[in-house]
């Protein structure tokens, strides 16, 4: 288990961890995090990016013990394994557990909106929800006037398409009051 999670920070497999390569994977998972638990980041006061940046420069203080700029696998066993660490890799096992958006191509074909200029887009949601607020529902259909129709990719297709909307509008949602401000677009 901890090998395979060295071989995950361990984007190059190089055999090393370097600064970047934790950061950008911290960045990742907070991110998820943010979008599954975005009270953690708005009581801190903190984006998952900086959070990512603070977090892994820590671990390199406190697991490099050879100060050379990079975690091999014992120092990374050895931070890993901790009873400091329990709490923060627990997090981090959830956020990879956590439901993953599609890629962005999928995204494209399954809402329709690849095809469109963005200012049609924003012009619907300014048509539908005039006040700047976008319920769930006015969201569905917005993406509903632009997303391929049933006959058209199928039932399951079509079902599909629909879950990846809500959750767009999730995602969208960043302050988790239940509506997508301009501002969230």
């Amino acid at each position: 288990e901890i090998l395979e999670a060295f071989k995950v920070f361990d984007e190059d497999g190089n055999g090393f961890i370097s600064l970047d390569e934790m950061t950008k994977y911290l960045t990742s998972v907070f991110a998820v995090i943010s979008q599954t638990s975005p009270e953690v980041f708005a009581q801190h006061n903190v984006t998952p990016e900086e959070l990512a940046v603070a977090t892994a420069k820590r671990c390199f203080q406190d697991a490099d013990l050879n100060h050379d700029g990079k975690l091999d696998f014992d120092e990374f066993k050895a931070w890993y394994t901790s009873p400091e660490q329990a709490t923060f890799n627990k997090m981090v096992d959830d956020a990879n557990s956590a439901p993953q958006l599609p890629s962005i191509d999928v995204l494209r074909q399954a809402t329709g909106l690849g095809n469109l200029d963005p200012n049609d887009v924003f012009a619907m949601f300014r048509r539908n929800a005039p006040n700047g607020m976008i319920s769930r529902q006015i969201f569905a259909r917005c993406c509903g006037a632009f997303m391929p129709s049933a006959p058209e990719v199928g039932a399951e297709g079509y079902r599909q398409n629909q879950q990846i909307v809500s959750q767009l509008f999730d995602m969208f949602d960043a302050d988790g009051n239940g509506v997508v401000d301009f501002a969230e677009l």
